[in-house]
């Protein structure tokens, strides 16, 4: 989520909030239309459709009783959708919450005060219903996880490329050339350690080209 430019609010850990940008308290009264607007928050600026978010919410219910639940929060959440820096907006079709008009507290969270785990995501938006609580365990197992990561010290998430110091294509070769010298001595060596163990002349000379140099 993008802060904001106009003034939208929403307060993530703990209990859900939303203030309006003059000010005021703009958290919706039920826990449906709450619930509603912290998904919309985690998928800004794309359009939600209709029948998505009534399985999200709804998905208990027939379909028809689930489209009609869904525009009783639409009516109840309208003050958000006014005026130019309106924070949803939507359609018969779909629903869409616009990013750059809302900050949250996910980002500025003061790392020396991080927050309890009595107080996680969205504290009083569990039970809504089974596809928005799955949802909503994965979102504060996350945020939680990448809440914590630079507080204690973890290394960058972004794979390091180099484990050790770089070394020059010319001094591979180098190293790999003195390693078959070495092996090619050790096997004269041995060769000519049989042959005297047997007490035998060496018949004909060791030819080089099969040395693996």
């Amino acid at each position: 989520m993008l802060s904001g430019d106009r003034g939208w609010k929403l307060g993530c850990w703990g209990d859900f909030s939303l203030t309006a940008p003059d000010g005021a308290d703009a958290t919706p009264r039920s826990r449906k239309a709450r619930a509603l607007v912290a998904w919309l928050a985690f998928h800004p600026d794309r359009p939600a459709s209709r029948e998505r978010l009534a399985g999200l919410l709804w998905g208990d219910r027939a379909e028809e009783q689930a489209r009609a639940s869904l525009r009783q929060v639409l009516f109840e959440i309208r003050p958000l959708c006014e005026g130019e820096a309106a924070l949803v907006s939507f359609s018969r079709a779909a629903v869409t919450l616009h990013g750059r008009r809302l900050s949250t507290d996910l980002a500025n969270t003061d790392l020396r005060h991080l927050p309890h785990e009595d107080e996680p995501l969205f504290a009083n938006l569990d039970d809504i219903d089974e596809s928005f609580d799955n949802w909503l365990r994965v979102a504060r197992e996350r945020e939680r996880q990448l809440l914590e990561r630079p507080a204690a010290g973890w290394p960058s998430p972004e794979p390091v490329a180099v484990a050790g110091p770089a070394v020059s294509g010319p001094a591979r070769a180098s190293g790999r050339n003195l390693l078959r010298a070495v092996g090619a001595i050790l096997l004269l060596g041995i060769a000519f350690a049989l042959v005297r163990w047997n007490d035998a002349p060496l018949a004909s000379p060791i030819s080089l080209a099969v040395l693996p140099f």
